[in-house]
């Protein structure tokens, strides 16, 4: 199997799901077809980008699904003790230990979660229409070109890369466009497969690099000069408070 036959399957699948299970499902989980499988992903707050790996058929992925779907309600309630019991009885371990890495998990699955509503980031961006997200992680073969995550606005590809720091190492971003504008038949013929939000046609393919907002350097020149010279766009996001009760 490959990555394009497991799209296929994948998007089968979701396809022949009911209405009310898309909707809600796609609030919190999505499908990443790979080499090897399929992987359920989630973006729930506790369990960022945690995923169900080695599914390899239609019916495997389909009771998974039906299973999530049968548990929202305590997946989406407010009682931390139930959520972790329900997360992990279904196959989404968290990491033992919460390192630098896991705060760009944390970003993926925020910006996921909230990238098709967030009218901020499109018209920042240029685009036309609001940036849909299509996939995380998404590679086209086995290799190091693996993108943070694709999101359309209905005419353009945007690729995605996150960092938890700023940097000016910005052409991994500018790499990724190369790359996928060069295997462009790949690159379309994999989109218009894929599960949940397929991508039949698209004009360009526009890198973004995503990294945390100072007020000290971000109105310095080198920014606007980086992707200038990188024919990428940089972009910068402000965090914000998130509270917890322990009630």
């Amino acid at each position: 199997m490959n990555i394009i036959e497991n799209a296929k399957t994948a998007s089968s699948v979701w396809e022949s799901l009911n209405n009310e299970m898309k909707e809600e499902l796609q609030k919190l989980f999505h499908l990443r077809p790979t080499n090897s499988g399929i992987t359920i992903i989630t973006t729930h707050p506790d369990y960022p980008m945690r995923g169900i790996d080695g599914i390899s058929t239609k019916t495997q992925l389909k009771n998974q699904l039906k299973e999530i779907f049968n548990k929202l309600e305590i997946i989406n309630s407010k009682n931390y003790d139930e959520v972790s019991s329900v997360m992990e009885s279904l196959g989404f371990k968290k990491r033992e230990k919460r390192g630098t890495e896991d705060l760009e998990e944390d970003i993926q699955a925020i910006m996921i979660r909230n990238m098709s509503t967030d009218e901020n980031l499109y018209r920042n961006l240029g685009a036309e229409n609001p940036i849909k997200f299509v996939a995380s992680e998404f590679i086209i073969e086995q290799g190091k070109n693996r993108v943070d995550i694709v999101g359309f606005d209905g005419k353009d590809l945007f690729l995605f890369e996150l960092k938890k720091g700023r940097t000016t190492k910005v052409d991994q971003v500018a790499k990724y466009v190369r790359t996928y504008s060069e295997d462009l038949e790949r690159t379309s013929t994999i989109m218009s497969h894929y599960p949940i939000n397929p991508v039949k046609e698209f004009s360009n393919i526009r890198g973004v690099m995503v990294m945390p907002y100072s007020n000290n350097s971000f109105r310095t020149p080198k920014w606007k000069k980086l992707a200038e010279e990188h024919q990428i766009q940089i972009i910068f996001f402000e965090k914000y408070l998130s509270f917890k009760s322990v009630s």
